[in-house]
């Protein structure tokens, strides 16, 4: 597949997602996801600025899957992880958990570096930690914090990938301040 075939199947499958025009989609890479044959994009609508942006893999197989946040797919985002999360980092498979599976939301917290994003965690309650990816029995089974800005409110998510390929997501928020 040439690059204005692929750049249309991006187009086609955001505008499908977003629920806007093929043409008004501008399609923007993100190569620091990329790992394993899945391809990462970001979506945009060229004249709207309010807008959702929207998440897209392409998969080794061709396919391209879409998320929106609150919006995504777990089926997706388990495509994602068992096709190319392999050998992946803790803070990879949140990524994906976050962007593509409808079920977690707001930003990765991955270090202690985030000093406001740990401060929210800690103040409601929580120990933070990295994110955490240990193989338990047939299933891979992630933890991790996230924060959704405006108001701050923090996250604990785990995620678990079973060995047939069906992932589950649970989201808590973190208690008031």
């Amino acid at each position: 597949m040439d690059s204005k075939d692929a750049n249309d199947t991006l187009a086609a499958a955001a505008a499908g997602a977003a629920g806007w025009q093929a043409q008004d989609v501008e399609i923007l890479g993100k190569p620091a996801l990329d790992r394993g044959g899945c391809r990462f994009y970001n979506a945009v609508h060229r004249r709207r600025m309010d807008g959702p942006t929207v998440e897209l893999a392409q998969l080794p197989d061709g396919r391209v899957v879409a998320g929106i946040p609150g919006r995504g797919d777990v089926a997706a985002a388990a495509d994602i992880l068992r096709l190319c999360g392999t050998g992946a980092p803790a803070d990879w498979w949140a990524e994906i958990v976050v962007r593509f599976s409808g079920k977690a939301t707001g930003k990765v917290v991955k270090s202690r570096k985030e000093a406001h994003d740990v401060g929210e965690i800690e103040k409601r309650g929580a120990q933070f930690h990295e994110p955490e990816l240990e193989q338990a029995g047939d299933s891979t089974q992630l933890r991790f914090f996230s924060v959704r800005y405006e108001p701050d409110q923090p996250f604990r998510v785990s995620a678990s990938l079973s060995a047939q390929g069906s992932l589950t997501v649970a989201s808590e928020p973190l208690g008031a301040q």
